[in-house]
Formats: structure tokens, sequence, C-alpha cells
């Protein structure tokens, strides 16, 4: 999709649809139209109660060539005193699926109806931006018959002063390169798992990473056991499909920039193993690499928007499947650094690849390591699908998260890590258990993870909640949602002083 920012008056800006926000109250008031007649018409609809301007409310007008545009297309912001990035996510992305509907081109939006003091413009841009093309995105990799609708073509924002301008561009620009990279994310998450092994997410890292500058090196199953990853390589001994630990770097060459671990899992499918899942559902295994995806689309966007950060991303990528070499109830592993696992549950997997990735990220001395994975279904229960489950080691960078999370809107809530739950995963005849049953099993999960990260400030991020939706919701298609990508990069940009 093309975006591009223009200085023009509302009345003279040509598409084929012109989108203007509506403050609930203030519905009709200050709209730059260029006759009575089109006011009226206007007017007519506020009137009769269907539309009033509250939130994700829509009412499309033909302009009968009154004003440039073919259609205008008012969108309720609901009340003025409520409106944040929230709700503008949520108004927009209504009239995404509204523009979807009319099978578009071209869109303009006036970024001034939704200026508001309290919001930086570059702000508003950047998610309007990033809701349009988040929500035109369709994943047709695999369809001949049914290619899905035409994509929009171009989005307009459309501003009032050159001042404005420059911060629309500015925003627009970051919006732009975010929203590409988190559907990325999506394209990886999206695809089958016979179509996504291990070895094929690391081909799509290698070119993801040839194609942004970024340096990857890929770890086969012979450098895998060299490192003594006894952990990770329990997991994977259970598939013919061979294990890959996927290390990507930005700036790697530069020297003196503070390092920044992103650790995603990357199970490409989860059946749980000898512990096997039920069957209801199992497809939706393949989204169990949705940690890695988020950490790869976060490289992309972190290179293209040349971040100051030395930023290393590690993906350990295999399969969990049952077979007469898998793992079994009741196995001890050896991490990397030779604490032992008691393996409770096989279907626990995805914290024994995150373990000896983490100890693996310490030979960066980092100054922060964030971790996300597709963790506990115990997350879902205990947030549902609307927040990531956060927990860590280290308040400041937690609370930094946290922030992130909110004006990224891809929220986060923080869950306790005291000292009680490390004394859950003790293990009878090992150091640790890889499961301590139901009771708080994302946090427990959590303090496993914390048991291989006491040399680096850390957090984790359990986007089991958050990284599919199993329908349609708004303007985002059924399928991976690239959750993490925005959250990170803001975090980043956030720490730079950006």
């Amino acid at each position: 999709m093309r975006v591009r920012c223009k200085t023009e008056a509302l009345v003279a800006s040509k598409s084929d649809v012109l989108i203007v926000g509506v403050f609930q109250k203030k519905a009709g008031r200050g709209l730059k139209l260029p006759d009575d007649s089109l006011r009226e018409f206007v007017a007519d609809i506020l009137n009769t109660g269907d539309f009033d301007g509250a939130c994700g409310q829509t009412a499309l007008v033909y302009t009968h060539k009154k004003i440039a545009a073919t259609r205008l297309l008012l969108v309720g912001l609901g009340e003025q005193k409520k409106f944040d990035l929230f709700v503008l996510r949520r108004a927009v992305g209504e009239a995404v699926v509204r523009v979807k509907g009319l099978k578009v081109k071209r869109a303009a939006f006036a970024l001034a109806s939704c200026n508001v003091s309290g919001l930086a413009l570059a702000a508003v841009a950047q998610a309007v931006v990033e809701t349009f093309i988040l929500g035109s995105y369709q994943y047709r990799e695999f369809k001949q018959a049914d290619k899905g609708v035409k994509p929009l073509a171009e989005v307009v924002l459309v501003t009032a002063t050159q001042k404005e301008l420059v911060a629309a561009k500015a925003g627009a620009g970051r919006g732009r390169i975010i929203a590409e990279a988190a559907n990325f994310s999506r394209d990886l998450q999206n695809r089958p798992g016979n179509m996504l092994t291990p070895v094929k997410l690391a081909t799509a890292a290698r070119g993801m990473a040839k194609a942004a500058g970024l340096k990857c090196r890929v770890l086969g199953l012979r450098e895998i056991e060299e490192l003594k990853m006894g952990a990770f390589l329990g997991v994977a001994r259970g598939s013919s499909e061979p294990p890959r630990l996927i290390i990507m770097e930005h700036n790697a060459r530069k020297k003196n920039l503070e390092t920044i671990v992103l650790v995603g899992k990357g199970i490409t499918f989860d059946s749980g193993g000898i512990s096997l899942k039920p069957s209801d559902r199992m497809d939706e295994m393949k989204f169990d690499m949705s940690g890695a995806a988020a950490v790869l689309g976060a490289m992309q966007a972190a290179a293209e928007l040349k971040l100051p950060f030395h930023i290393v991303a590690l993906v350990p990528a295999a399969e969990n499947l049952p077979g007469s070499t898998s793992m079994k109830p009741g196995d001890i592993l050896t991490v990397s650094d030779g604490t032992t696992i008691e393996v409770g549950n096989t279907d626990a997997e995805g914290r024994l690849v995150l373990a000896d990735a983490l100890v693996y990220a310490r030979k960066f001395k980092p100054a922060a390591v964030i971790d996300l994975a597709t963790l506990t279904g115990a997350c879902v229960i205990a947030l549902g699908y609307h927040a990531t489950g956060l927990l860590g080691n280290d308040q400041k960078l937690l609370d930094q998260i946290k922030q992130a999370g909110e004006q990224s809107c891809e929220r986060v809530w923080q869950l306790p890590l005291w000292d009680d739950y490390y004394e859950d995963i003790k293990g009878d005849y090992a150091d640790i258990k890889n499961s301590a049953g139901r009771p708080a099993g994302a946090i427990t999960a959590g303090a496993f993870l914390g048991t291989f990260t006491k040399d680096y400030p850390w957090v984790h991020l359990d986007i089991a909640g958050t990284a599919w939706l199993t329908q349609k919701k708004g303007c985002m298609e059924k399928g991976g949602t690239g959750v993490g990508v925005r959250l990170l990069i803001q975090f980043l940009q956030r720490r730079a002083g950006n």
C-alpha cells in the first residue's frame, strides 16, 4: 500500500473516499464542506439519529461531484474527553472495514479531524497508517480461486498546515515500516506447519535479513549438539525435521552500542509430544512459533528504522511431535549451563527450548533480554485475549515495557514472580521441573525461564492469548496478529529517546 501525506483543503482532496473523524456531541460542526446542500444532507443524517459520532459508527455520503472526493465517510470518534490512541485505532479500524467493502483504490484521511490536545500529531498519523495497513492485510498464499478483495492501493493523509505535514510524514513513515514488519510476521504465522518447518523458517529469516541488511547465522543440529543445548534437543528429537537456531544481529559491527537481545519461541508445530494435545483445534498449533515471528518482524523494522542499538535475535526452532525418539514424561534433560530438568509434561516444551536460548544470550553481555512466547494456556485463562502476560526480574525494564504497551496499543499486564513460585518448580529428581501443575501455570512457567536469566535484566511476554484470532475482529482478519512487533519497536524507540 502506498502512503502519502499532503497539505490541501479537504474539498480539493481527490480520492475515491474522504474519511473525516467526527466527535460525539460535536458531530457535523467544523466539517469543511463546499455548499449548504451537502451540509444539510449531512445534518439530516445526524438528525435521524443513525449517526451521532459514537466511537466506530460510520456514515457514507455520496458527494455528487460537489467536492473532489467521490464519497465522504464520516467515522465516529466518541467523546473528545475520552479520545486516545486506543479509541482512534478502533474508529479507524471501522473505517477500514467500510472502505474495504467499497472496493476502492484510493482513500484520503482528514488528519486534522483527529488532532486534539494531548496527542502528538505524529503519533496520530502513525496509528492511522498502521491501522490501514494491518486492516488491509489478507493471507491468500495458498488460495487459487479466492484471491480475496483487491487491497486498497493508496492512503493519503491530508493535513491543514505545512507544520502538520512534517509531523504527519514522520509518523506515517514509522507506521508504514512497523505495520509492514508486523504483516511479515503474520505471513510467517499463517503458514501451515508443512510449509514452515524449522528449516524453512530459517530460510525465510535469512531472506529477510539479506533484504534488510542484517547479519544472520543459522546453526544446525551438529552445532546445537556441540553447544550442549540438551533441553532444546530434547524437544526436537521426536521429529524427523531437524532443529535450527537462528541468530540475527542489527548493527553487528558497530561498537559501544547497548545490546538488547530478543528471544522468540520457534515451535513451528506443537502436537504436545507424548503428552498429546486434544485433536480439537490442534491445527492452531502452527501458531506456536508466533514469538519467533514477532522477533523477526521487529528485527526487520529495527533495521529499516536504523535504531541505535546492537539488537540480537535468537530463535530456537523445532517441532514437538510424538515418536519413538521423543522425550518422555519423567526424562531428565541437561541445559547448556548444566542445569538439569525433570520433564513432567512434554507439552511444556516452549520453556525448554527457551532455556537454552536464554543461556546463550549471556554471551552477548546484554543490557536487556526480552523473550516472547505462546507459552501457556494458563495465561489465556488469566487474561483472556485482550492482554499479553508480563513477568520479569527488573522493575524498571518491566515499567518500560508497560509504557510501550500503552503507546503501541499492544497492552500487557504484569503478573507477580515471587520467590514462592521458584519453590514450586524445584525438581524431585533434577534441579527443576518443567511443569508445576495447573495452579499459577503462567507464573510458574515464567519462574522456570527466570532460573536462566539471573545475569541480566529480563522480561518475559506470554502472548498465548494475543498471537492469533480464531475469528475476524474489527478490521483484523482471522489468523496471526503480528503481536509484539509494535510493542518491541515502541519500547526500543522510547529507550533510544525517540
